[in-house]
């Protein structure tokens, strides 16, 4: 599943560098916060 998170979290770079490096899916950062459901 895709990992999304807002971009008031790129303030912690070395974070998002690790989570960009470990991430085997799509980062996707959204203006409005977090991915809270998923539609099947």
């Amino acid at each position: 599943m895709p990992q999304v998170i807002p971009i008031k979290d790129l303030k912690n770079t070395s974070g998002i560098s690790k989570m960009c490096h470990v991430a085997e899916e799509p980062i996707y950062i959204t203006k409005n916060g977090y991915y809270e459901y998923r539609d099947v």
